[in-house]
């Protein structure tokens, strides 16, 4: 349970090379698998056997947003901008959906001649996307290919910020956790080296070489 609040959660920091391990390499393979089951068995989409790749895609969603949150908050961003936008992923396509399918069945079942012939159209000739769907999945493609382009790319703040330490020292990682300096044990390590500078400081002489005084000197007076 911890390893999997780790992943999820939108806490601190991810680097570029996290994003990378734990965001790109599980989105790329789940493409690839994607293709690969419609090329080899397209009939899978049109029936219950889809919930296989329909699942996964699923859970990699659901699970992901702490990812992309932790690599703004490494680019110094607070990540709102992304939890505004991310319903629209799922809200987009669903609207798709709805407009392309939905609405014409109901037009049709009330009596609407155009949407009865529409839809006879999409059952015999097979499922195909008006314009106003496809800009719709076509803004949340884009959309999606930005903010991952944009994640990736940027390069993460040196050092601690609002959000926590630098990710690059190990810390911040799915299932690796580090605990943050407190400001107690910002005194500590700033007292030991005060005392260590004080100890590798060379010792003052007590007693200062006395001056050689101008030649031909002597101490006290002369004799007559």
């Amino acid at each position: 349970m911890n390893f999997l609040k780790d992943w999820t959660s939108g806490e601190g920091r991810l680097s570029q090379k996290g994003y990378a391990l734990y965001f790109l390499a599980p989105g790329a393979a789940l493409i690839v698998a994607t293709w690969l089951a419609f090329a080899l068995a397209p009939g899978l989409f049109g029936s219950s056997g889809a919930i296989v790749v329909i699942a996964p895609w699923m859970l990699f969603l659901a699970i992901t947003d702490g990812q992309n949150i932790r690599r703004c908050h490494d680019i110094g961003n607070s990540g709102r901008l992304y939890r505004l936008l991310r319903p629209l992923v799922v809200v987009l396509p669903l609207l798709a959906l709805l407009l392309n399918f939905v609405l014409p069945a109901h037009m049709a079942m009330a009596g609407d001649v155009q949407a009865l012939v529409y839809m006879m159209g999409q059952d015999m000739n097979g499922f195909s996307f008006g314009p106003i769907p496809m800009a719709l999945f076509g803004l949340t493609l884009a959309g999606m290919i930005c903010s991952v382009g944009y994640l990736a790319a940027m390069p993460g703040m040196q050092g601690p910020n609002d959000h926590g330490p630098d990710p690059r020292s190990g810390a911040n990682l799915p299932g690796i956790v580090k605990p943050v300096a407190t400001e107690a044990d910002d005194r500590v390590e700033r007292a030991l080296a005060q005392y260590q500078a004080q100890q590798n400081k060379p010792a003052t002489p007590m007693i200062k070489p006395m001056r050689n005084g101008p030649v031909g000197a002597s101490f006290g007076r002369k004799r007559a």
